[in-house]
């Protein structure tokens, strides 16, 4: 079943109040024309109004039987991502004329319309994947190609700095987390694994050393600053000038109006946040990742029967809160799912403490266990 706890009422009064001011926000532009992409400022706030729900609607299913609800989305997380990664790589070898849809020269997209997108989703799978390569014992060698097909297909050659920058960050993240949690047989695997790891990218960068257009590509995406990116008119220079533009409007620009101001989208969510829905919804968005972040961290980091699923979920949902700060993720539906998956799992812990039924009967041994941990007050590994 599904029901409101104290901890998911907590995460609906957050979003609650970033959809209401981005709806205060909105009131002086809901006749307002299209802006781009075919929205008008109504229309994207109700993609707001939408995505935010569903983010509740997750912690609340992910609030009972959060170990088997979480780890089957994960699991199917995963596999969807296996799909979009060996779509890029067919993609990148134009195997029926798949190439010639990519949206961007150079860069693939796959499945959705901004390589970014590719990049950044497939994240998560890579992760469940190593975690999987590194605590399961079977079909290590299909794990080990899934992953291949889902970071080289889907993270890498979208050519996503933030994307591929996430990914290592995050996967240093994972492989301390499970270094810090688990003996020393799981520990020989993490070197193992990073030294297959290091060696298959020796092989990879000599592979690109040998194409012209690929070393090309490669080394124009790793340039930190894009031609697109300086100057007043840049990103980054209409960043610095919003925000003290933003300073003086407390309802910010309105929903989706960033763009007829500055002719680009912020490319900065937290930015972004400000602009859409004001000073309240800013705060609001910012309290949100401030909060979550915490709850993650907590999760990943303490023993619980939540643990495992929290180390993976977590690292996915701080990058995509660290790659917030050069993209737009507002409006991306499978972050929303990791938020509600968070709060689920912090739901259903605190639930567990308090010795309230929000585990099934197949994970009663783990829950015991660590009800023990927490009466003694000892932190067992």
């Amino acid at each position: 079943g599904i029901a409101l706890t104290r901890t998911t009422m907590l995460l609906f009064f957050m979003l609650f109040t970033i959809v209401v001011a981005q709806f205060f926000s909105l009131i002086p532009y809901i006749q307002h024309r299209v802006v781009g992409d075919g929205l008008t400022p109504s229309l994207y706030t109700m993609y707001t109004v939408y995505l935010y729900s569903s983010a509740m609607l997750f912690a609340v299913i992910f609030s009972h039987n959060s170990v088997e609800r979480v780890t089957l989305a994960i699991r199917a997380y995963a596999y969807s991502t296996i799909f979009a990664g060996a779509w890029g790589i067919l993609s990148f070898m134009n195997v029926g004329g798949l190439g010639d849809n990519e949206p961007i020269s150079g860069r693939i997209a796959g499945p959705f319309k901004d390589p970014n997108v590719l990049g950044s989703y497939c994240i998560m799978g890579v992760l469940f994947l190593v975690q999987s390569l590194l605590l399961d014992k079977r079909y290590s060698f299909l794990k080990l190609a899934a992953a291949a097909i889902a970071f080289v297909g889907g993270v890498f050659f979208s050519m996503s700095r933030g994307s591929i920058g996430a990914m290592m960050v995050e996967l240093v993240f994972l492989l301390s987390v499970t270094w810090a949690t688990y003996g020393r047989d799981i520990r020989k695997r993490i070197v193992t694994g990073v030294s297959v790891f290091v060696m298959l990218a020796a092989v990879g960068v000599g592979a690109i050393a040998t194409s012209s257009d690929m070393l090309e590509n490669v080394t124009q995406r790793a340039k930190v600053e894009q031609e697109y990116d300086g100057g007043v008119t840049g990103r980054f220079g209409n960043q610095k000038r919003s925000i003290n533009m933003l300073i003086e409007r407390p309802f910010g620009f309105g929903p989706f109006r960033f763009p007829i101001t500055f002719s680009l989208q912020p490319h900065n969510s937290y930015i972004g946040a400000f602009s859409d829905a004001g000073w309240v919804g800013g705060l609001a968005f910012l309290f949100l990742v401030i909060t979550t972040s915490f709850v993650g961290l907590r999760l990943a980091l303490t023993r619980s029967p939540f643990q495992r699923a929290a180390q993976v979920v977590t690292p996915a949902t701080l990058g995509f809160f660290l790659q917030a700060l050069q993209i737009d993720i507002d409006h991306w539906r499978f972050v929303f799912l990791m938020i509600g998956a968070i709060w689920g799992m912090e739901s259903a812990r605190r639930g567990l403490n308090a010795g309230r039924y929000l585990v099934s009967s197949e994970s009663a041994a783990s829950a015991d266990a660590y009800r023990g941990v927490i009466a003694t007050g000892v932190r067992s590994r």
